[in-house]
Parts: C-alpha cells; structure tokens; sequence
C-alpha cells in the first residue's frame, strides 16, 4: 500500500469510527430522552413513539453517511492511487449492517421498554377493587382481558359491566413489543443465526439453515409464551400464532433456499 493510499485509509478509518461514536451516543441519549419524555407527557406513548421515529430516521441517515462517503469520496480517491481500494471496499457493506442490526435490537428494545413502562404505570388503574352496583360487595376484573369485562357478584349474582380505562385497552395492541422485549437476547441469537446464513454463497451449508430455524422457532415460542403471561389467549388463538410464525419460516425457506415462491 502507497503512502498515499495509507493516509487515505487511515483517514476513512477515523469516519468510520466516528460515525460509529455518534451512533452509541445517539443511541444512549435518545434512551433517555424518551424515558423522560414517556414520564412527562403522563405515559403517553403514542407521542413518543412518533419522537422515537423521528430519531430512528436520523440515525438511518447516520448510516446513509459511511455509504455515501464511500460511494462518492474515498473509493474514487483509492482507484487512482493503486488497488487498496478493493479489500477496504469489502469492509464497508459489513460496518452498514453491523449498525442496522443493533439498530434493529434497539429498536425492539425501545418499543418494548416504553410499552412495558407504560403497562406497569396503568395496571393498578384497573386491576383494583371494584363494587357490586347493586350490593356494594367486591368484584375483581380479569387484567389479563383488555376490554370491557362483565362481571357476577358472588354475593347478590348481579352482572356488573366494568368499563376499563382507554390506555389500558389500546394497551392491547403493544403486547407483542413487549414479548419481544423480554426475550431480546434470543431476537439476537437469531439476528445472527440470519446473518451467518446470509453471509454465505449459496447454497449455504444445511447446519447454518438448522441454525437459524432452531433460533428463529426458540424466539417465536418464547415470545408467544412471554405474551400469554400479559394476555388471555384461547387455545385457537395460540395455535393461529404458531401456524403463522411457521408459516413464515417455511416461506423464507421456500424462497431463500429452494426458490420456490407462494409454498409452505
């Protein structure tokens, strides 16, 4: 490598690094800011799930940066000094998904935690002692249903409608985030279970496709499981669940190692 070509590397080197500086900051500032920002605005988390978004586009644009750079600056520079450019070439594609896979967890991460943070401020809003209308006895609601309950006092057999608060019942719809909060270190094993697979020429190796169908399936059962501990699921709707993670495992085989497109 010429000199020439040595500074420029080094140069990209310390971008590259930077870039990746910024992203950790990014990501631990922003943490914090929407934790507050989830307190502040009475866990309201609809505005600060549009904040989150607002963040996550800047650091896809962050990203955007080591390719454009690449692109537009230093890859032509290295061509006309000599042929360095090619083995640094083949490390760009690997940092850009490095940072969109932790983006990915993190992005699990936030959902999921701004979810549960606002299910724990609301349960002891519902899950409470409420009064018979007509004998004033205790009757308790099922927190695990989220939506209006109809409920029969044991002591005058008077069907009570309990209405719960609104937040509450939205709730219903960030459950899976925060299933798969709770399981985000098994979301990783399969993140790179994928990206060993896709590392591969193909046909990549049958213990790698193994690999990744043992991950995927041990992350979809335990987020399935994490979710009936906030959820009341019947039998069918648990099976509808794994038939349609199945579902989509044997599509992306289907597709990804066999070709086969609509099959499963």
């Amino acid at each position: 490598m010429s000199p020439n070509e040595s500074a420029l590397v080094t140069r990209w080197e310390s971008f590259v690094q930077k870039t990746q500086q910024r992203f950790d900051e990014t990501l631990t500032e922003s943490t914090q800011l929407l934790i507050e920002q989830l307190q502040d605005t009475d866990y309201d988390y609809q505005t600060v799930f549009r904040t989150w978004s607002a963040v996550k586009n800047q650091i896809f644009q962050l990203i955007d940066t080591i390719d454009n750079a690449w692109n537009h600056k230093v890859e032509p520079l290295l061509k006309k000094e000599g042929d360095a450019w090619y083995t640094v070439r083949l490390s760009v594609g690997d940092i850009e998904n490095n940072l969109h896979q932790r983006l990915e967890v993190h992005d699990l991460y936030i959902q999921g935690k701004l979810s549960e943070l606002q299910y724990q401020h609301l349960l002891p809003n519902v899950n409470k002692d409420y009064n018979c209308t007509q004998c004033g006895a205790i009757v308790r609601i099922n927190p695990k249903i989220f939506r209006a309950q109809y409920i029969t006092c044991n002591a005058c057999n008077t069907t009570n409608t309990i209405d719960l608060e609104t937040n509450y019942v939205h709730l219903v719809h960030q459950l899976e985030s925060i299933a798969a909060y709770q399981n985000l270190e098994l979301f990783k094993t399969m993140q790179s279970a994928l990206a060993e697979l896709q590392a591969e020429r193909p046909p990549a190796p049958e213990h790698l496709w193994n690999a990744y169908q043992t991950a995927y399936e041990n992350y979809q059962n335990a987020k399935l499981e994490s979710l009936q501990t906030l959820r009341t699921l019947s039998e069918e709707e648990v099976q509808t669940k794994r038939e349609k993670f199945q579902n989509e495992l044997n599509e992306f085989i289907n597709i990804q190692k066999h070709n086969k497109y609509g099959e499963n």
